[in-house]
C-alpha cells in the first residue's frame, strides 16, 4: 500500500541529504550537515536555501581550528601534532588548510594523517606512532565518527592524546 510522505528527514552525511534531493524535488527535506551545505550542493544559499531541502548545520569542519588550540592546551610540549582526516570528505582540503594555518598560529607543526577505511586507520596510526606525534586531532566527519571506538582504541594503546568531534553519545568504554 502506497504512502503519502509529509517530509524527509537525511541524517549522517551531506550524502543522504543529496540522495533525499535526488529522490525528489517536491517533498520537503530536512537535513543535518556536518559540512558547508551551500559546498556540498544541498541549498543555493544559507540566507535562503531554495528548493525543497532545508537544515541544520553544526559546523563541525569549521571548529578543526579550535580544536587544535584545545590540543595545544592538552599536551603543550608536544613538538608534532598529528591530524587523522577522511580523504573521501568533500570538504577535506579545507580542513587541512585550517588546521594547517591554526597549528602555525601557534607555532606547531602538524602532520595530516589520511583514512578512508579501516586498513587505513591502523596505517595512521602506525605513522603517527613513527613520527613521535605528541597529540592527535580526529578530524569532525561521519567515517571517523563511525570508526570512533577503533580510534579511541589506538590512541590509548599507543598512548597519543587525543581530540575528538563532540558528539552526543557517551564515548566508548576502552
Amino acid at each position: 500500500m502506497g504512502r503519502n510522505v509529509a517530509v524527509l528527514v537525511a541524517t549522517g552525511s551531506s550524502v543522504s541529504g543529496l540522495a533525499a534531493k535526488a529522490a525528489t524535488p517536491s517533498i520537503p527535506i530536512v537535513f543535518i550537515s556536518g559540512t558547508d551545505p551551500v559546498q556540498e550542493g544541498l541549498v543555493v544559499s544559507l540566507k535562503r536555501p531554495g528548493g525543497n531541502a532545508t537544515g541544520v548545520n553544526v559546523l563541525l569542519s569549521a571548529m578543526e581550528s579550535k580544536r587544535i588550540g584545545l590540543l595545544r592546551e592538552m599536551v603543550p610540549t608536544a613538538g608534532l601534532f598529528g591530524a587523522l582526516l577522511n580523504p573521501g570528505l568533500t570538504t577535506v582540503n579545507s580542513q587541512i588548510n585550517d588546521i594547517e594555518a591554526a597549528a602555525r598560529s601557534i607555532g606547531k607543526r602538524v602532520h595530516i594523517l589520511r583514512a578512508g577505511s579501516e586498513v587505513e586507520i591502523d596505517s595512521a596510526f602506525a605513522t603517527a606512532v613513527q613520527l613521535q606525534v605528541g597529540g592527535l586531532l580526529v578530524g569532525a566527519d561521519p567515517f571517523m565518527f563511525s570508526w570512533r571506538e577503533r580510534v579511541v582504541a589506538l590512541a590509548v594503546r599507543h598512548a597519543i592524546p587525543a581530540i575528538y568531534e563532540c558528539a552526543n553519545t557517551p564515548p566508548p568504554a576502552v
